[in-house]
């Protein structure tokens, strides 16, 4: 027996040699497999049914495979089959007289997400074993009537074949939900079969007898009364293909027994379709079965789709990812084009070009490419180090909004130019401008390494939200080594979350490119972690820096803001000697409304008692008259405290600053003083 391509192409080797001998053996009689169904669902008035056929074989398998009944999104499955078909012909979108109607990089390459109708259930078969996955019902839920949906004007409008107009329409939260791009685990085919001859009942018998439910599909005609079974009319008109699920035979009787979507329409009692062998030799075009599925798993991919607004070094642009590379791969083969789909979306820049972008994408890190000299890149077409503009590594800053940052080279060549850094992020609406960030930097200041002083509010690692204080340049704390290349700055980070664990750093700027700066600090969620970001000021929106690098050895995208001037602890004065040595106060935290901040006093007699004495301004008070020579009171008295010492000296005073924004700018002079009869005449340092 020859068979053909397509089994040889899916089929793993032990199930092929089944099903190679099997149509050949004395075939069983009867089998059913209903008792291994999910629950019967209803299309409504959508012509889904190749969608609902694909989707009722995946929660069979599922189900044979678990023994626990699923509910997959058959929305989902339909809306991103359509959203990522490719046009398979591409003079079609490229030619002076278009088939499409337009040509250039804003045709439009794949459908409109609400498409129904024309489908296959074998070819959503095929493209959930070539990267597609689904959700659960909950992330995505059917919408029975197309009117569900808001679209204008008609999908027959010339409107439509505009590629921005499809991905604002295909992109937009109401009609694609985020909830659907960020699920926990998706459901996705490992291997499946398409049958040599739909047409021929022996081989639909022979994967049913296997335990494989098949999915058919074929001309909607014939007779189908509700409560009989549906016979071949050579009379009746064709209403179109329609799809349903195989999931038993009765050879006896001549009967196939399907799961159908229609809800109890064209059913017998049980709420199973019956349809006669003559019915599938006159009407059937395609089948198939699948094999074997995967594991439910995570999709950190497909949570890049989404159109954001980009800035890139600080230009500004619209990146709309309506693909995830590879999804087309198959489908462009099964058209004769044996191509690696590379395809990702489209960029508008800020004059309104649109170009094709072409990219990979791994767990979180996005890697894309787009050519100004070929705007119009075919899906495959690679990065080219001799042609390409622009390429860029962004990683994930947080799934749930969908922000995204990182860097990118400028016609990098053999050598790349030095990197420029970038971020992305989701609008509100599908033409807002919210999604760019809006620092405030003072645009005169020079290009140097003191351009990163202030507060930023800065993002990474999916939820990690905080403030940076960088508060002042201090060389003195880098190496001689060190020194030659970079500027060393006095820095805090402090998480939204847990802002008592403020974690104070090095952060050190380039000096050959001071648009450069590195952050290494211990991580406030992981102990002995560290986070590690390389970053970039964006150099048309300053204010404003980005990069990517780790966070607890996860890769991440970074962002900063710069809010404001960054509040500070200055050293004013000398501490004042004691029997445990000169006495020290160091101010912990980053001291801005809001945050909670702790002045630490070391070097106190142990087991002691201190003073913690806080003024509005400044005095220079000797106490040398008082027999405490080279002790000073720098506060002007507004209000003290008494503490202890513990048994190494130390003590501390926490408080938390008024949310009050009529505090930014205020100073607050503060020391700490000690009883200690030893120190002195006066008894105090």
């Amino acid at each position: 027996m020859k068979l053909t391509s397509k089994i040889s192409k899916f089929l793993p080797a032990t199930a092929l040699a089944l099903a190679c001998v099997t149509p050949a053996l004395t075939a069983q009689v009867l089998v059913d497999l209903r008792s291994q169904q999910t629950p019967i669902k209803s299309q409504g008035s959508r012509l889904m049914g190749s969608a609902f056929a694909a989707v009722a074989a995946m929660e069979a398998a599922h189900k044979e495979r678990t023994g626990l009944n699923i509910d997959l999104s058959e929305e989902f499955c339909n809306y991103m089959g359509r959203m990522s078909w490719l046009h398979p012909n591409w003079s079609d979108l490229t030619g002076p007289a278009p088939v499409l109607g337009l040509s250039g990089a804003n045709a439009a390459e794949n459908h409109v997400g609400l498409l129904s109708g024309g489908g296959r259930g074998v070819a959503f078969l095929s493209i959930l074993a070539n990267g597609l996955r689904l959700p659960q019902e909950s992330a995505m839920s059917f919408r029975p009537s197309s009117n569900q949906y808001f679209i204008s004007p008609d999908l027959r409008d010339s409107h439509w074949q505009t590629q921005t107009n499809v991905n604002e329409w295909n992109l937009d939260p109401d009609n694609l939900p985020r909830s659907a791009l960020t699920a926990d685990l998706y459901h996705s085919i490992k291997s499946f079969v398409e049958l040599p001859d739909a047409k021929q009942p022996l081989w639909i018998e022979a994967a049913v007898r296997l335990g494989h439910e098949v999915v058919l599909d074929f001309e909607l005609r014939g007779t189908r009364t509700t409560g009989t079974v549906w016979q071949y009319a050579p009379s009746t008109p064709n209403g179109g293909g329609h799809s349903m699920l195989i999931v038993g035979y009765d050879r006896i009787n001549q009967v196939f027994t399907c799961k159908n979507s229609w809800g109890s329409a064209g059913a017998m009692s049980d709420g199973f379709t019956r349809i006669s062998y003559d019915y599938l030799r006159n009407y059937a075009k395609t089948a198939g079965y699948i094999s074997e599925v995967n594991d439910p798993a995570p999709w950190p991919e497909v949570a890049f789709i989404g159109r954001r607004n980009l800035r890139y070094d600080g230009w500004p642009a619209t990146l709309d990812i309506y693909h995830v590379p590879g999804i087309a791969t198959q489908q462009l083969a099964d058209g004769g084009l044996p191509l690696t789909d590379r395809r990702i979306g489209t960029l508008t820049d800020h004059t309104g070009r649109v170009f094709r972008v072409n990219g990979s994408m791994t767990g979180t890190k996005l890697t894309f490419w787009f050519q100004s000299a070929n705007a119009n890149m075919r899906w495959d077409e690679v990065w080219d180090t001799l042609t390409n503009d622009r390429l860029f590594e962004y990683h994930m800053v947080d799934r749930d909004l969908g922000e995204i940052a990182g860097w990118h080279h400028v016609n990098p060549g053999d050598i790349s130019d030095p990197a420029r850094g970038g971020y992305a992020r989701i609008p509100s609406t599908m033409t807002g401008s919210d999604g760019f960030l809006n620092p405030v930097f003072d645009g005169a200041q020079p290009h140097a390494p003191e351009q990163f002083l202030g507060l930023w509010n800065v993002a990474f690692d999916q939820d990690q939200r905080g403030q940076l204080s960088i508060a002042r340049r201090d060389d003195s704390r880098l190496s001689t080594a060190l020194q030659a290349n970079f500027a060393g700055f006095q820095a805090f980070y402090s998480d939204d979350r847990y802002p008592h664990a403020t974690r104070e750093f090095t952060a050190l700027v380039s000096k050959a490119s001071p648009r450069e700066i590195y952050l290494d600090f211990a991580s406030v969620f992981t102990t002995g972690g560290r986070v590690r970001i390389n970053a970039y000021m964006l150099s048309w929106q300053r204010g404003v820096f980005a990069g990517t690098g780790s966070a607890s050895l996860r890769s991440t995208g970074f962002y900063a803001e710069r809010v404001g001037d960054a509040g500070v602890f200055s050293e004013i004065g000398k501490g004042c000697p004691s029997s445990g040595g000169i006495v020290r106060q160091v101010g912990i935290g980053i001291p801005e409304i809001g945050r909670t901040i702790r002045y630490h006093m070391s070097n106190g007699p142990a087991s002691g008692r201190a003073l913690f004495v806080l003024g509005m301004r400044q005095q220079f008070m000797d106490l040398r008259i008082m027999g405490a020579p080279g002790c000073y009171v720098y506060p002007e008295l507004s209000a003290a405290v008494g503490l202890k010492t513990d048994v190494a000296g130390r003590a501390n005073y926490e408080g938390t600053l008024p949310q009050d924004r009529n505090l930014v700018g205020l100073q607050l002079f503060t020391q700490f003083g000690v009883y200690d009869s030893s120190a002195n005449a006066f008894g105090m340092a």
